[in-house]
């Protein structure tokens, strides 16, 4: 009772999420439910669009299937707020979780090294946060209470630094973006004649122009169009 469970498929799309996700977000929000979930598809270095569109990041990691070596390489544990060690009941738990820290550890110096230097701009409250490292065994429903502590104190930490309303705002740009973006691309391609289109698409084909090249001669067509007198 109470719960609205709704599964989208991503469709292939990079970011791991379905385009409409952050719509459907914003709708749930307005319905008025208090905690809203997001699972994602299995992310990667092109796929942490979560990271934008949610308050609090878990990155959830299963012990003994190499996913320290994978996590090196996606780097998505700079986006983790709470780090999940799945299958805690399995030998080798401890050094998974030396691992994530190891490597949390390494990105962390990163992002203050890039602060100190201008190069990123990464509050220093937000900065200060340690994601906690949680065990659980899904399968037995250990860990829930403690993981839904851990989320609770990071929102609270959102809260009492003031970085809650920076996550928001970058929240709802994210949002507009998206729908503007989609939005310009239908205008474009309805203003767009079709000759045109297919004309480009030939030459890129036939590797007469790069697909850059017809892209901004298309948008140079639409310019002229929208520029002449009617």
């Amino acid at each position: 009772p109470g719960v609205f469970i709704r599964s989208m498929a991503s469709r292939g799309r990079l970011g791991g999420l379905a385009r409409s996700t952050a719509e459907v977000i914003l709708a749930l929000d307005a319905a008025g439910f208090q905690r809203i979930l997001v699972e994602t598809v299995g992310v990667g270095q092109a796929e942490v669009d979560i990271a934008r569109t949610g308050h609090t990041t878990v990155v959830v990691r299963a012990r003994g299937r190499g996913d320290d070596i994978q996590a090196i390489k996606a780097g998505i544990l700079e986006a983790a707020d709470v780090l999940v060690i799945n299958k805690a009941d399995h030998e080798g738990v401890e050094r998974t979780e030396s691992a994530l820290r190891t490597i949390w550890n390494m990105g962390a110096s990163v992002l203050r090294r890039g602060r100190a230097t201008g190069e990123a701009q990464v509050e220093a409250a937000a900065a200060d946060w340690v994601p906690p490292i949680v065990r659980t065994v899904a399968t037995q429903g250990e860990g829930v209470v403690a993981l839904v502590d851990a989320i609770e104190r990071h929102v609270a930490h959102l809260r009492e630094t003031g970085s809650w309303h920076r996550r928001e705002r970058e929240r709802m740009a994210f949002a507009l973006r998206e729908v503007l973006q989609d939005e310009l691309m239908a205008r474009l391609l309805a203003s767009l004649p079709r000759d045109a289109l297919e004309a480009q698409l030939q030459k890129v084909v036939e590797r007469v122009v790069d697909p850059y090249s017809a892209a901004v001669t298309l948008l140079t067509t639409i310019i002229r169009s929208d520029k002449s007198p009617d």
